[in-house]
Order: structure tokens, then sequence, then C-alpha cells
């Protein structure tokens, strides 16, 4: 057993201090305005990092076109059910586009290929990399009528999807509900708990003859029921560029 080798000293304790004990510091006030001078934070701007890349254009002289792709398309209706993705009480076809929609079909695959190139080379401008990558295309025809639309969903295992308009299927000018496509911000987290009143969580945009649109695959979209009385018309399309990713 260890001995202790000398006697042990405990240290009496500090007499008390007499002097009032000092008040804690007050919380700073958000609301307060601060000391420092405003102007010098008015040429500061927030950087928004982590943007959704979306493209849009309407091709110009499409009318012709649309016209023989929506008589095309409408008579494809007639052969079978269709398959069925993403529509409720739609009908949409196989992704075999191309094999029965003759020369129109391959007008608007020159059309998917040029948007997707174009807004490939907005990528690479905008931020950095450069590749030449070659390009798989899956596209398919969409007719929704009264009450139909397409359930929310992503397009896993490719790079770009999007939509062509042939026909909305609306006389009513005035109807900015009818078929719109609705994209989701996928930044899900920032809905929970940022400025969820202020930043926008989805993205509304009208249908018109000759829009075509792309965006990423992994963006999720829908599209709203149908209130015309003539079908909406409509052809998807999933871009997948190699290498992947």
């Amino acid at each position: 057993m260890r001995k202790p080798q000398g006697p042990t000293t405990i240290p009496p304790r500090p007499a008390a201090d007499p002097r009032p004990a000092a008040t804690p510091p007050r919380p700073a006030d958000p609301n307060r305005r601060p000391g420092t001078p405003a102007s010098e934070l008015k040429a500061q701007k927030l950087i928004h990092l982590f943007t959704t890349p979306i493209l849009k254009h309407i091709w110009a002289d499409s009318g012709p076109l649309n016209d023989d792709l929506r008589r095309i398309i409408i008579n494809k209706t007639r052969g079978g059910k269709g398959a069925s993705y993403s529509a409720i009480g739609g009908w949409e076809s196989s992704d075999d586009f191309h094999q029965w929609a003759g020369e129109q079909g391959q007008k608007i695959i020159q059309r998917v290929a040029e948007m997707v190139k174009h807004a490939t080379a907005e990528i690479y401008a905008t931020f950095s990399g450069q590749e030449r990558p070659t390009w798989t295309i899956a596209m398919w025809a969409n007719v929704n009528r009264r009450g139909n639309y397409n359930r929310l969903h992503v397009q896993p295992g490719s790079t770009w999807s999007g939509t062509y308009i042939v026909d909305t299927g609306l006389d009513d000018k005035n109807d900015t509900t009818s078929g719109v496509i609705g994209l989701i911000n996928p930044n899900l987290a920032q809905a929970m708990s940022f400025y969820r009143n202020a930043i926008p969580m989805r993205y509304i945009v009208r249908p018109e003859p000759g829009l075509m649109m792309v965006w990423p695959s992994y963006i999720a979209q829908m599209v709203y029921p149908h209130g015309g009385k003539r079908p909406r018309v409509s052809i998807s399309f999933n871009v997948k560029k190699d290498p992947y990713p």
C-alpha cells in the first residue's frame, strides 16, 4: 500500500466576492439596425449555387408539321391500348416513336438533338469541362383527353428529359391551368427549412404548339389534368449521353 509522504493540505475556500455579480450580456437583436452603414452592402448580391438548367424554345413554322404529327399519333392510338408509364387515364406509346412516325418524327428527333447539344454546350460554357459525347434517344407519344394527366415521376438512367407540344387541345386562351407542365425543385431540404414561401418549389409551364423543353432527368415532373375538348398531344423523350453520367 502506498503511504502518504507528508501531510495533505486542502486549500481553504475563497472568500465570497462582495461585488455584485456582473449582468450577463443581452442577446443580439436580429431586428435591430446594425451600426455598419447599409450603403456598404448595397453592392453585395447573393450567390445562387447549384442551379437547375432548363432550356425552352418554340420552334418556328411548326404548324404543318404539327398537323401531320397529330394525325399520325391519333391514328396510332387506334392500334392498341398503348403503354402506361406515368399516364393516368391517358395513352402513351412505347418508346419506338422513331419507327412509325415517318419523316415528321425524324424532324422532331433532329430538333431534340439540336436542343440537347445546345444545352450541353451552355453547361460547359458556364462551368468547366469539355467532351464530345454520343447520344441515345428514346421517344414516345402521349395523348391526354379530358380529365387525363401524368403523375409525378422522374426518368432515371438518362441525362436529359423533355417534351414537345404538338397540340394543346385547348380552344380557350384564358385557360391557364389545363395540361400545364410542372417541374419540381429537386432541393427538398429547402422546402422544409428555408424560405419556403419565397423560393418557388415548382416551375409551371403553359403548353404551346411547337414548344420544346429539356431539363435534367433527375427533375420530377408532371402534367396537370387536361380540360380541353380536343386531345392534348405531345411527344416525350429521354436522352442519355455516352460516356454516362
